[in-house]
């Protein structure tokens, strides 16, 4: 059969709940087959992943410091390396030979301020 994969949905909600994104790098996003500028890439890393995964015949994993890529439409000027980010209604599709890539396209990032480091502790 062929066009399933149309039908296919990822959870990006879900999949990104309970995780924290950190900028590694920056690069113009292009279209492979023009050259054409179609705004911005943002690599990221999983700097922490609190999801609670269903393991499988015993095998225990994380996606902490998995390295991902956020392709933002348009222009993208208050991102920097190392700052803490969240995509702007994200969409993402699974691909590859073992559906364990990930494509992710975004309206924007949000940069999200760290938190002081004796705040938390205030706070409780």
């Amino acid at each position: 059969m062929k066009g399933l994969g149309q039908f296919r949905r990822f959870d990006w909600d879900g999949f990104s709940r309970d995780k924290i994104f950190q900028v590694v790098a920056i690069a113009d996003w292009k279209d492979r087959e023009t050259g054409k500028r179609l705004g911005k890439k943002i690599d990221v890393v999983i700097v922490r992943d609190g999801t609670a995964y269903e393991f499988r015949n015993g095998e225990q994993f994380t996606n902490r410091l998995a390295r991902l890529t956020f392709k933002i439409e348009g222009n993208v000027d208050n991102v920097a390396i190392e700052d803490t980010v969240m995509p702007v209604e994200a969409t993402a599709k699974c691909y590859g030979e073992y559906n364990n890539d990930l494509s992710i396209i975004c309206k924007g990032i949000r940069v999200i301020q760290p938190q002081p480091t004796g705040q938390k502790a205030k706070e409780q």
